[in-house]
């Protein structure tokens, strides 16, 4: 991350300062992720009451109570953090990191709560860790890409290893899926694969997240009210070399 810089990053600067990164358009943002989790947060609950919270593992029940938890602090980051101060605008970006990532995970839960209740938990348990596994190297790569790279040559290259990241995920879960028994389920597969490309997308999307992030609490021109440069006065030169000349007669 030493290489980033608020040259590099002229686009994301003014995302920040004017467009898709304000503070109005994180809070609409993590209002959009909360209506996107609460939904499959309220599947999640229904199949779980199905199955009896009482049969749940702890881990289960940690997991859901957590997720509530984390829904209602999110709930209220969205009313509370209004004002256009700094403190804020860092806490926003902070948090549009960490529900990225949370939201993005969201649909593996619910995933998970479908196979408790139909007894193949531990088949396709390996499946899911692979998905995960795949959305983690690509989104390593990405942020070390958008890292490296200047942002032209990030933004003419995205499309492509979106599309590549995608295809190569897709032919294997379908390789592996269908030689096993779940590809019967053609519901749940369908479901898997759907989730699977929202999940790798929004991985690559949280990269530039997180650099904005990054800049917001390193450069002091990534912020909110950026503070006033000290404009520099211009010199003449023949000006300069008249006081030279008179200071010469002088001695």
């Amino acid at each position: 991350m030493k290489k980033i810089n608020d040259k590099k990053f002229s686009n994301i600067q003014y995302e920040i300062q004017h467009g898709r990164l304000t503070i109005s358009g994180n809070r609409l943002y993590l209002l959009s992720l909360f209506i996107y989790s609460l939904v499959l947060l309220g599947i999640t609950y229904r199949v779980a009451y199905s199955i009896g919270l009482n049969v749940l593992q702890k881990e289960w029940k940690v997991i859901l109570y957590g997720e509530v938890s984390l829904l209602i602090l999110q709930i209220l980051l969205i009313l509370f953090c209004r004002t256009k101060r700094t403190f804020n605008f860092k806490v926003l970006s902070v948090s549009r990191v960490l529900y990225t990532y949370k939201a993005a995970l969201d649909p593996f839960i619910m995933i998970a709560m479908f196979t408790i209740d139909d007894g193949t938990f531990s088949t396709y348990t390996p499946f899911l860790l692979l998905i995960i596994f795949t959305g983690i190297i690509v989104h390593i790569l990405f942020l070390i890409n958008g890292v490296k790279k200047k942002e032209k040559k990030l933004l003419s290259k995205r499309n492509t290893m979106i599309w590549i990241s995608i295809l190569f995920l897709c032919i294997v879960l379908t390789t592996i899926l269908s030689k096993n028994v779940l590809f019967q389920d053609i519901n749940m597969l369908l479901m898997t694969l759907a989730f699977s490309i929202v999940f790798i997308a929004m991985l690559i999307g949280n990269c530039e997240f997180i650099i904005a992030a990054y800049c917001i609490f390193c450069y002091p021109s990534f912020a909110v009210n950026p503070p006033p440069q000290k404009k520099l006065q211009y010199v003449n030169p023949k000006n300069q070399r008249k006081k030279k000349k008179r200071k010469k007669n002088r001695r």
